[in-house]
């Protein structure tokens, strides 16, 4: 202050002034001051921040993230794990991811696998496609399924796709149509045939991957 004062200047909100200071210093992020003529700044309440210098008053910390007593920033809840409520003080009140969803770091809530993924143990950051030869066609699943017999499932797939006509598969878990075998000569394979139906007598097919048998002619 000027040289010659007559009197002392209340020291404002937002800083502290100690005995004989000639400079007002501003509260440093974390902690504030909400009245004047304090000589000390309080720290922020865990389960609220402030990220500016000079405050007079802390925020509370925002969904998906906790804060610790004194904090200047928020910090996000770790990977697996969410909190959709404000004012969380620490990593424990993250809740854990359930099996069958996901959680970014920073999660409000917790995501449902989509179809074609899965989430098989809780506390986990994000979903894994089912293998070839595996598809889940449900939402929030723990497991993939077997693609059954007479068709195939390419990796991340939400559906079995049908063997084509003329082909047929008699085992389970086939990652794509070339696991799909041709149908023989003298049989006939409908779509998603698991195996060749041979044709009826007066019923014949010359080729292979015939769909239907043809009847014989007349003569």
């Amino acid at each position: 202050s000027e040289s010659g004062a007559t009197a002392c200047v209340d020291c404002p909100a937002g800083s502290l002034c100690v005995a004989r200071a000639t400079a007002t210093t501003a509260c440093s992020p974390g902690s504030f001051s909400a009245l004047s003529r304090q000589s000390n700044c309080t720290e922020c309440a865990a389960g609220t921040y402030q990220s500016a210098g000079g405050a007079t008053a802390c925020d509370v910390c925002s969904t998906g993230s906790y804060c610790l007593e004194g904090a200047s920033a928020q910090t996000n809840c770790a990977s697996g794990h969410f909190l959709g409520r404000t004012g969380g003080t620490a990593q424990s009140d993250c809740s854990t991811c359930p099996a069958g969803s996901a959680c970014a770091a920073g999660a409000t809530a917790h995501s449902l696998c989509a179809p074609g993924t899965v989430a098989r143990s809780s506390g986990l950051g994000s979903c894994s496609r089912c293998v070839a030869g595996m598809y889940q066609s449900a939402s929030g699943a723990t497991a993939c399924v077997e693609c059954p017999a007479g068709s195939h499932c390419a990796e991340g797939a939400s559906a079995h796709l049908l063997c084509d006509a003329g082909s047929y598969r008699s085992t389970t878990r086939a990652t794509g149509p070339h696991d799909c075998a041709t149908c023989p000569a003298g049989s006939a394979c409908a779509t998603g045939a698991t195996r060749p139906d041979l044709c009826e007598p007066g019923t014949f097919a010359s080729n292979a991957r015939e769909q239907v048998c043809d009847a014989c002619a007349a003569g």
